[in-house]
């Protein structure tokens, strides 16, 4: 009983998903060699959806015979004058054509349109996977965490410098800052470096000086979003740890709207120097 509840399970957890993706995929593919064969004037006598043995099919007005066949790992267009689904053209039926229906072939047809068919299977891959990757990130967008101080340790050399909860870091070094990314990507390759932080308190910014030091990494919870920047010694690394919260972003193609949905995220800005006086 076991086994057939594991068999079913890796059959309706991988198998079926897998070929449904894969179907997906050469359909699409296909599809693209198809339309512009068709655009380009190059006949089609069939559009199969796996190979082997037709399950079910309909042949359209043109003359195409649109199919599922049995074996589900593949696909293909068979093009006027073709000898076989690999698109090898058929010398003897070629010899027997008028110049117009030769035209009409793969092989007979101009070479830009050639290329162009042959090239439209990949481009509208690309196409879909730009396509579902604008749908999700439209749907669900991603998240981001706005460079806004929640809290301060006591005694650290942060709340020296005078850093306070509420602040926002606006840029470092004068390079703006948008999100905690930032904060990170520049402060990562820069331990024991002096900078300038800029933070905005209540419409007005102040210029903060720092140095990041080399420091063990805090310990995380299920409540705390950490940002460790990477330093030059794996075992100490510049850290800068701050409190925001996050935001989901949704994006499509660029980023074309945002939508903010707070969802609170903890982080202590901590580990860092004053510079020597």
């Amino acid at each position: 009983m076991n086994t057939v509840m594991a068999a079913t399970g890796f059959l309706t957890g991988y198998i079926v998903p897998f070929i449904l993706v894969l179907s997906l995929l050469v359909f699409v593919h296909e599809m693209g060699h198809y339309l512009v064969g068709r655009w380009c004037g190059i006949r089609s006598t069939a559009f199969s959806v796996g190979f082997g043995p037709e399950l079910l099919g309909f042949t359209d007005k043109h003359g195409t015979r649109w199919k599922i066949s049995a074996i589900p790992l593949g696909g293909y267009v068979k093009f006027f004058g073709d000898e076989d689904a690999a698109s090898k053209p058929d010398s003897s039926g070629l010899s027997h054509m008028t110049l117009e229906e030769r035209a009409q072939t793969l092989s007979g047809a101009k070479l830009w349109k050639r290329a162009a068919t042959v090239a439209a299977g990949p481009i509208a891959n690309f196409i879909l996977a730009i396509l579902i990757f604008a749908v999700l990130f439209g749907i669900y967008g991603r998240m981001i965490a706005d460079p806004v101080v929640a809290e301060v340790r006591e005694n650290s050399a942060a709340a020296a410098a005078g850093v306070r909860p509420g602040d926002r870091l606006v840029a470092i070094d004068g390079e703006k800052v948008v999100t905690f990314e930032d904060v990170r990507r520049y402060v990562g390759i820069r331990p024991g470096t002096p900078i300038t932080v800029t933070v905005e308190r209540a419409g007005e910014e102040l210029k903060l000086p720092m140095v990041p030091t080399r420091t063990k990494p805090p310990t995380s919870s299920a409540t705390s979003w950490k940002w460790v920047l990477s330093a030059l010694s794996p075992t100490r690394p510049a850290v800068i740890s701050v409190t925001s919260n996050i935001h989901r972003r949704r994006l499509f193609w660029k980023v074309c709207a945002r939508q903010a949905t707070s969802s609170p995220a903890h982080s202590i800005i901590s580990a860092i120097s004053l510079p020597a006086a």
